[in-house]
């Protein structure tokens, strides 16, 4: 039986190189276009509301001379002229206000502006000026669940009404199994236009669903694509183009076993699959030379707890990361390659645990550098297994009394004092939280 190493005190590498710390927060830098227009708004809230035209006129300015604007840069262009058009509201600059008003629209015709923090008569004034410049198209499309695509507006659903601004417009009806439609339409200001069409049906529609998304489906033998979230988890795809008859339906997706399944289209109609799922490819891994109550870990995941000196774990085909626990005595670990369906047997040798703590001092190439030195020495080693507890090391370390300024001062003295160094009290917390056979701390 392999017995555990218990030193005298942590095994500590102290390597203080007073490197200069190469840390550099990434700080998220806020768009300065939005810090002005929050700065320009808080005027405008104060009681030096006529002030903000000044700084909504620079806005716009930079806005406008723009060659092409972002959706958030546009809606912060509408916003603007809205906001310098109701200052001069406010004023009885009416003229003013309703230019601006007129301008907001034109920039985002959709633009949304909520009626219970505005005056009535402000509400009016931006309803003409509304009305002056967009009309609305609503859409009154068969199939019901048609979409439109109008360019430069979001989708339109039957049922919905978009504002657009008055002028003609290219529109694209498209639904799966039907033919595309293509119309110009003429929306004029201050009118609501109704967008009638009855698609003519050319296919039958299979809905293929599947239990999770991402899974490659053919018809046929030929691809059709790949299922996508539906919104609730489920993968979802729609297939056209198909005929009446029956159709082979292939599902694959790495690290599953592809499938097959056969569906009867009766007519030219929409079709659904109920869900499907595919099983995992899996390999098994029998285990020798356990001792009882070592933990068995595949993948980071506890499996079982040992309970003789043979185990069997079942884990998915590939490349897998096999790892034995036996607190106080080591670990054991190997990367091992399993096929779909394929058995094969592992020995099991247990190795004492050196444990990384932490790297303290907030030197990032330094740390890099010597985990590739020292921690690399360990790692090729036949007699230690290296584990990595710099989730939970660096606060053991802190709350027992060893800050980075302590450990540097260590790392100067001499062998005597060094020795005279409780490290009792951290060498219990590790035990009791992490149970390795020696830790190792890296202060730079």
């Amino acid at each position: 039986m392999m017995r555990r190493a218990r030193p005298a005190s942590i095994l500590t590498l102290l390597a203080v190189l007073l490197l200069s710390p190469s840390l550099a927060a990434a700080q998220e830098v806020e768009d300065p276009l939005q810090a002005r227009f929050d700065a320009a708004m808080q005027v405008f809230r104060s009681a030096d509301q006529y002030d903000s035209i000044e700084l909504f006129t620079g806005l716009i300015s930079e806005l406008e001379a723009r060659d092409e604007l972002t959706p958030a840069a546009r809606e912060l262009l509408a916003r603007s002229y809205f906001f310098r058009g109701e200052a001069h509201f406010n004023f009885g600059e009416n003229a003013e206000a309703a230019s601006n008003l007129e301008s907001a629209i034109r920039v985002e015709p959709n633009l949304a502006i909520d009626q219970a923090m505005i005056s009535p008569k402000l509400a009016e004034l931006l309803a003409e000026s509304r009305r002056k410049v967009v009309g609305f198209l609503q859409s009154e499309v068969q199939p019901s669940d048609a979409v439109a695509y109008v360019e430069g507006a979001p989708p339109l659903r039957v049922g919905e009404a978009i504002a657009l601004l008055d002028g003609e417009y290219s529109v694209r009806i498209e639904r799966p199994g039907f033919q595309t439609v293509e119309r110009t339409v003429r929306v004029p200001a201050g009118q609501t236009t109704n967008l009638r069409v009855e698609m003519a049906r050319t296919s039958a529609v299979l809905h293929v669903l599947t239990e999770a998304p991402g899974i490659t489906v053919t018809v046929d033998g030929r691809e059709a694509g790949t299922t996508s979230d539906d919104g609730s988890g489920i993968g979802a795809l729609a297939v056209d183009g198909l005929e009446p008859g029956t159709h082979t339906i292939g599902l694959s997706s790495r690290g599953y076993r592809d499938r097959q399944l056969e569906v009867e289209l009766a007519a030219l109609d929409d079709y659904s699959t109920d869900v499907i799922t595919l099983e995992p490819m899996r390999g098994t891994i029998r285990l020798a030379g356990l001792l009882p109550q070592s933990v068995i870990l595949g993948n980071g995941e506890v499996q079982q707890r040992s309970g003789a000196d043979t185990a069997t774990v079942e884990v998915p085909a590939g490349t897998n990361l096999i790892e034995v626990d036996h607190r106080g005595v080591g670990r054991f670990s190997r990367q091992v390659e399993v096929a779909d369906g394929q058995a094969i047997g592992l020995e099991v040798e247990l190795r004492p645990v050196i444990a990384l703590l932490a790297f303290l001092g907030g030197d990032e190439v330094g740390a890099r550098d010597l985990e590739k030195g020292t921690l690399a020495f360990f790692r090729d080693s036949e007699a230690w297994t290296v584990s990595d507890r710099t989730d939970v090391g660096e606060s053991l370390v802190e709350a027992n009394g060893f800050d980075v300024g302590r450990l540097r001062e260590i790392g100067m003295a001499s062998p005597a004092q060094i020795g005279r160094i409780d490290w009792k009290p951290l060498q219990q917390a590790c035990d009791r939280q992490i149970g390795a056979s020696a830790y190792l701390i890296g202060v730079l």
